[in-house]
């Protein structure tokens, strides 16, 4: 669980939670994801942005739903090597962007 006491670092892999992602050919609807990967249809339109840069496309690892879950979606994105503190992340695909107000708790580590 990331927090404030436990933040995320540089060239982390961290999973983001969320709802409306799209639509997953192999699951029904209101029906539990099942235990295997279920990438969303367009996962390859998803991009993310951290702190208004948009990452390389193979940072975003997955994007689907959240096994044993119905209508629970995950992201799994390798953060950047240059990580500020705090950082707004957001998610999108196509045109739409979440929100600017989500932040995911960082910390940089410290180069000698």
């Amino acid at each position: 669980m990331i927090s404030a006491e436990s933040p995320a670092e540089e060239d982390e892999v961290v999973v983001v939670y969320g709802t409306g992602f799209g639509a997953v050919g192999a699951i029904e609807n209101g029906v539990l994801a099942p235990s295997r990967p279920a990438q969303v249809l367009r996962a390859r339109d998803y991009r993310i942005r951290i702190d208004g840069e948009e990452l390389a496309a193979e940072s975003l690892l997955y994007v689907g739903a959240t096994p044993f879950y119905a209508g629970l979606f995950q992201a799994n994105l390798r953060l950047p090597k240059a990580l500020g503190e705090n950082v707004r992340i957001e998610i999108g695909v196509g045109g739409n962007w979440s929100g600017p107000d989500l932040r995911l708790n960082t910390k940089k580590i410290a180069t000698q």
